[in-house]
């Protein structure tokens, strides 16, 4: 006869027996296959091994669960994920490694019918982050960032990818093979960073990509393959190395901004269908292989701008603050009321027409000019020349990586101005040293960002002051002067870069005297070839000790 103690031992193994094959999960270690609810207040999870959500089964994740995953582990679904997060608890797939590195964990794999919602998600340091297949799936709001690659859609799925950040994804932010998914509304930067691909990459692909921003990525802002069926819709693509490649994809580009990347669109063997495009400020061609008369001036769209054939035009879109990442149009842009009347992707529209870019109903006036800001000592400073309706500005802070800005510290605004206006801000002593950037934001609630300014504290008393003028206007005869003190007698080396990190000029000094030393740069490369407007970077470097710091450039 078995006691009461006995029989209480039994139901205990039993319960945990069950609770470790039927997914009701109460542990913090996970492995094997999994179904019913992960909840918060069993967070965080550990994964040891693949675990996996069988064919017929579903999981659901709750908000402000963070599933950790060991080395070389990953999710694997076959049947349903439910991971629905909310806006202020979002629902976090990271490494579990101390140090965490893109590569760490395999990703989420929805195999053959497997399907589902990933909505305000954070997945990072993955190799793949999602892997799509067949089924139905809903990626929302969510963050994939710090992987290998953003997405590899496969097996021709069609999942939904929409108002998502895709960002800093090492190879690629999306890889498109054999599937067709609609990708919107999302915001794809400084992706490919030492990777071999491009930010979007489809290949035998009928995907649509509409109303996305795509910029600062290394390669292309989109590379087609064999991708003649693909849909480039009511983008802006800009500050990439290229912005669209094409090889033997004769795809439907329209209402997209290609503006300020090093090339604009590149074609091989391919006849797109370009029409209402903007395609302008590019360092290397504006464009090649595109069909005969793009670019050819032979008519007037409906604002009396000249364009080609397609309608497409090639002139200034003036954005509000590219080397800030807004791309949003200045209220006289050309891109206003210049798109497709017929306006193919549904954009809600005020105007005559659809604006041509991801943009719409987002042009602004400038209520504040700023025209300086700088560090010195431990303190910011900034000029304007004119303030309308100006109710103050947010100081905000990242540290050196620029991960995740922050507020540190509010000055109130002159309200309206039209005169030269000079403010100041002390740095905490925590705080002297990794980017900056200003929010001003009016009385009725409008903001605006400042360019971002790079602080890094001199070292063994090496000093590297603000260039003056700042910014400059080159073909004066003058240039911008660049003071430095140096500590002692020694060999300097002066670096100019662009926004992309692309050397454009340097200057070499043997054995300069210690003291207060001076350099000037003129607005030009090395070869004599004056530069584009915007912001490059100057860099002093000697001894092993490097500053760096940031200037603007005028036309």
């Amino acid at each position: 006869m078995v006691n009461d103690m006995s029989w209480k031992k039994v139901a205990c193994v039993v319960l945990l027996f069950l609770l470790a094959n039927t997914g009701l999960v109460g542990q913090q270690n996970l492995s094997g296959s999994i179904r019913g609810v992960l909840s918060k207040s069993d967070s965080p999870y550990t994964i040891i091994a693949d675990i996996i959500v069988e064919a017929g089964d579903t999981l659901w994740i709750d908000p402000g669960v963070e599933l950790r995953f060991q080395q070389g582990t990953g999710l694997v679904i076959e049947g349903i994920v439910q991971a629905v997060g909310l806006e202020a608890d979002s629902i976090r797939f990271t490494s579990a490694a101390d140090t965490s590195r893109r590569g760490d964990w395999t990703g989420i794999f929805f195999r053959d019918n497997g399907g589902g919602t990933l909505w305000n998600c954070v997945i990072g340091f993955a190799a793949t982050a999602v892997t799509t297949g067949r089924g139905e799936l809903l990626v929302k709001r969510s963050l994939i960032s710090n992987n290998n690659n953003g997405f590899d859609c496969l097996q021709q799925g069609e999942p939904v990818i929409e108002f998502c950040r895709i960002e800093k994804n090492i190879n690629s932010g999306m890889r498109v093979i054999n599937a067709s998914p609609v990708v919107r509304f999302n915001s794809v930067l400084f992706n490919s960073d030492g990777g071999v691909e491009s930010a979007i990459v489809l290949q035998n692909s009928s995907a649509q990509i509409s109303n996305n921003l795509i910029a600062f990525n290394s390669n292309s802002g989109i590379d087609l393959i064999n991708s003649s069926a693909a849909v480039i819709l009511q983008n802006t693509i800009s500050a990439n190395d290229i912005g669209i490649t094409l090889t033997d994809s004769d795809a439907t580009i329209t209402n997209n901004i290609v503006a300020l990347n090093y090339d604009g669109v590149l074609a091989e063997g391919s006849t797109p269908i370009l029409r209402y495009n903007n395609i302008w400020g590019h360092q290397g061609d504006e464009f090649t292989g595109l069909p005969e008369g793009t670019g050819v001036l032979s008519r007037t769209n409906a604002r009396g701008d000249s364009a080609d054939a397609g309608y497409n035009i090639f002139l200034d879109p003036q954005f509000y603050n590219p080397d800030g990442v807004d791309f949003r149009l200045l209220a006289q842009s050309p891109c206003i009321d210049a798109g497709d009347p017929a306006n193919p992707a549904q954009v809600s529209v005020t105007g005559s027409a659809p604006d041509i870019g991801v943009y719409e109903l987002n042009s602004i006036a400038v209520p504040v000019e700023l025209s300086a800001f700088s560090f010195r000592d431990g303190i910011l400073y900034w000029v304007t020349e004119t303030e309308s309706n100006n109710y103050g500005f947010y100081i905000e802070y990242a540290g050196q990586d620029g991960v995740g800005f922050e507020q540190i510290g509010f000055v109130p605004g002159r309200g309206t101005a039209t005169t030269v206006q000079e403010y100041r801000f002390v740095l905490p002593e925590n705080r002297r040293s990794g980017l900056f950037r200003l929010r001003q934001e009016d009385f009725d609630g409008r903001t605006s960002y400042s360019d971002v300014l790079r602080v890094q504290m001199p070292v063994a008393g090496l000093k590297l002051e603000q260039n003056y003028p700042n910014p400059f206007l080159p073909g004066t005869g003058q240039g911008t002067r660049i003071r430095f003190y140096l500590p002692q007698q020694a060999d300097v080396l002066l670096e100019i870069f662009d926004i992309r990190g692309r050397l454009v000029w340097s200057a070499r000094e043997a054995a300069l005297e210690a003291g207060q030393q001076e350099m000037v740069w003129n607005g030009h490369t090395k070869g004599g070839l004056r530069v584009p407007a915007g912001t490059y970077f100057y860099r002093l470097s000697t001894g092993g000790m490097l500053l760096q710091r940031q200037l603007r450039l005028l036309h």
